[in-house]
């Protein structure tokens, strides 16, 4: 029971600490515009660095999309090809010797084409996550200067 009386030590917690700073400064105008001023501008870097990670993204899914566009022109020359192939010159065993060569052939650049689309996106999550993560880390320095600045 003595330990229920004993209190927890406080977490560090910088968005409370600086609401409760905010909450000080209800005498000083000046301070708290002060401080309003550099809270907005810390999330307007935030939004800043969303707008930018969008369009990273966006970037991203044109490349992509052209990437399909081309697999696709090229899948289909590939197996017009074939057809033309196979109906001037028959089904004998070279022509289907050398269909399953080109299936072949076709399955090995569809594998390339999903690794190249995959290693792009997992490029770009990257780039996205560590910029957003950044930007995490100097907003919370920035909450943590101006709890400390604010302070009276």
């Amino acid at each position: 029971m003595a330990n229920q009386n004993q209190q927890k030590p406080k977490s560090e917690n910088h968005f409370e600490k600086f609401t409760e700073t905010m909450k000080s400064f209800a005498g000083d105008r000046d301070a708290y515009l002060h401080a309003h001023k550099k809270n907005m501008e810390s999330h307007k870097k935030n939004i800043d660095a969303l707008t930018e990670a969008n369009k990273m993204a966006l970037e991203v899914m044109r490349n992509v999309a052209e990437l399909q566009q081309q697999y696709i022109k090229q899948a289909f020359e590939s197996f017009s090809g074939v057809m033309k192939e196979s109906m001037q010159n028959g089904v004998n065993q070279d022509s289907w010797k050398k269909h399953t060569e080109q299936l072949k052939e076709h399955m090995t650049r569809s594998v390339d084409h999903g690794t190249t689309v995959a290693n792009m996106l997992t490029k770009s999550h990257r780039e996205v996550y560590e910029k957003m993560k950044g930007r995490a880390s100097e907003h919370m320095d920035e909450i943590k200067q101006m709890s400390q600045k604010t302070k009276h």
